[in-house]
């Protein structure tokens, strides 16, 4: 749907046309990583739920340098690449996640980790299972739905009102993510 329809979700959220153009050039090309985030951040999470804390961090870490250095070299065309501004961005996004990806399944696989399902394993769905996991979750499920519903709303709205705004919300929401980066290393830290 994100790389379909990229500029009809895009003008939900912002009616400034130049900001569309690109929104767009790089959610189409982004939306090749949600798949891959959605594994290793599974993948992630039950290696920390057994207690292998090192391993999703330094493969976390890695990505973030890679999508670091290749921001830099996409967007500003550094080292004998192009300049390619947002589409560089988001290039660099895609290659960052696909090693992640590779790295985390390639490390668990390879060296026999506890967490390396066969394909049978990972595509059989058992139904009594799942019902008992809903019943516990759903509650949670259908929370955490309707707060990023919420959060959404709220970023249409402060599109509507122009792109100065959203810049400003922007900023403000960068240095609350600094803020909650304690926070949610003592969660994660617990949850271990």
């Amino acid at each position: 749907v994100s790389f379909s329809f990229s500029r009809p979700i895009l003008r939900l959220f912002s009616g400034d046309l130049h900001v569309i153009k690109l929104g767009s050039e790089y959610l189409a090309i982004v939306s090749f990583t949600f798949m891959m985030t959605a594994a290793t951040s599974c993948y992630g999470a039950v290696l920390r739920s057994i207690g292998e804390v090192r391993l999703p961090t330094l493969i976390n870490a890695t990505a973030l340098i890679i999508n670091t250095i290749l921001n830099y070299v996409l967007i500003f065309g550094t080292w004998g690449f192009p300049a390619l501004g947002v589409t560089g961005a988001a290039i660099a996004t895609v290659i960052a996640r696909l090693a992640e990806l590779l790295l985390l399944l390639g490390i668990s696989y390879r060296s026999n980790n506890i967490i390396a399902a066969n394909w049978s394993e990972l595509t059989n769905i058992n139904i009594e299972l799942t019902k008992r996991f809903l019943n516990v979750t759903g509650t949670v499920v259908i929370k955490d739905l309707i707060w990023a519903f919420g959060t959404t709303l709220y970023m249409v709205i402060y599109a509507r009102m122009g792109t100065p705004v959203v810049a400003a919300i922007n900023i403000v929401s960068t240095i609350q993510k600094l803020a909650n980066i304690l926070f949610n290393g003592i969660a994660s830290a617990c949850l271990v």
